[in-house]
């Protein structure tokens, strides 16, 4: 037997899904998507409790807040994910990635990076959409299990 809010549920895994494709096609767009590391760490869950609770949830990896948020000057970066990411971006050496990294992560200090709002934007944008489908699939489920329960009797 379906659970009374299926169709929202599955509505809602859907524009999540889209969610994911638009972030990662706005990383792209940003060349912020070197090693795909972030794109592929990109998931979503759409949890049904069973008490008419639907709980949305993303991962990522933890430096998505920096591609989002970007970094205040003042502070290193860690120098092995940046050397990871002059190998695949640059095309580097490990030698050459290496001194790449300590430059990188000196300029990083320097001038911190300046913030892309991907994740915040396609959140948004999937808040807004999450609440049309709740309100319209929603609806529509909520009328399937009252019709269900009138046909029984």
């Amino acid at each position: 037997m379906p659970r009374p809010f299926s169709q929202t549920v599955l509505k809602l895994k859907i524009v999540s899904n889209d969610m994911i494709d638009d972030i990662i096609d706005d990383l792209n767009k940003g060349n912020k998507n070197a090693s795909m590391s972030l794109a592929k760490s990109l998931k979503s869950n759409v949890l049904d409790t069973g008490a008419s609770i639907i709980s949305v949830r993303f991962k990522a990896k933890s430096h998505w807040r920096f591609v989002d948020k970007g970094r205040k000057p003042g502070k290193y970066v860690p120098i092995a994910p940046l050397q990871r990411w002059a190998r695949v971006k640059l095309g580097l050496s490990e030698e050459e990635a290496e001194g790449a990294a300590y430059a990188i992560s000196k300029t990083i200090r320097k001038k911190g990076i300046k913030p892309t709002n991907i994740f915040t934007d396609n959140v948004n944008k999937f808040k807004k959409t999450a609440l049309n489908v709740v309100a319209k699939s929603g609806k529509q489920d909520v009328e399937a299990q009252i019709r269900k329960i009138l046909n029984r009797k």
